[in-house]
């Protein structure tokens, strides 16, 4: 149908027996992208969870070996609450790192420390709350998984003016996530 025009491939990834490249063809649009994975049958993830990422289906599936296996609310709830516990302590020990480079006049340091600790962590404990089987997708899918009120109320609380607006938003975003996580129930 195409050439290639740009492959990458994704030299480690977290889980054991899976591959994966993305590519680009030259008579498709910028935007379109092949995503290509390829699991062993030995491999432990086999990203099959329909309530994770929609009704899988197969192209290649010899002798029907592969199929979804049952979803564990339980196992899942006690993985979402270690997760809750981890990003509080997280939380608590880095978010202050955000005031400490405003006092120090690093600006740069000091928004990217936002985006990356204050701003993530609210996001992931919004998706806890609002839509638990993407909690870890961070931004991709806000719009359409979060209430819109919510996402109006984060697109604010992203774009930064100025050092006074940046303390600000940092302290609005911080009282949001503690208020946020104290609510999560499991």
């Amino acid at each position: 149908m195409s050439p290639i025009k740009q492959k990458l491939a994704i030299p480690q990834l977290p889980w054991p027996g899976v591959s994966q490249a993305f590519y680009k063809l030259e008579k498709a649009s910028e935007y379109l992208l092949i995503d290509l994975a390829i699991l062993k049958l030995s491999s432990p993830e086999k990203f099959l969870a329909p309530e994770i990422h929609g009704k899988v289906i197969f192209y290649f599936n010899k002798n029907d070996k592969i199929k979804p296996e049952p979803f564990y609310k339980e196992e899942f709830s006690q993985k979402l609450q270690a997760r809750s516990e981890r990003l509080q302590a997280r939380f608590a020990m880095f978010n202050n790192f955000v005031l400490k480079e405003l006092n120090r006049r690093n600006y740069l340091e000091a928004i990217e420390l936002y985006h990356a600790l204050t701003l993530a962590s609210l996001v992931e404990a919004l998706r806890i709350k609002y839509n638990p089987f993407h909690y870890d997708f961070k931004m991709r899918y806000v719009h359409y998984e979060l209430p819109k009120e919510i996402v109006q109320k984060l697109t604010s609380l992203s774009f930064i003016k100025d050092e006074k607006d940046l303390k600000e938003k940092y302290e609005k975003a911080s009282r949001w996530f503690q208020e946020i996580i104290s609510k999560i129930n499991f």
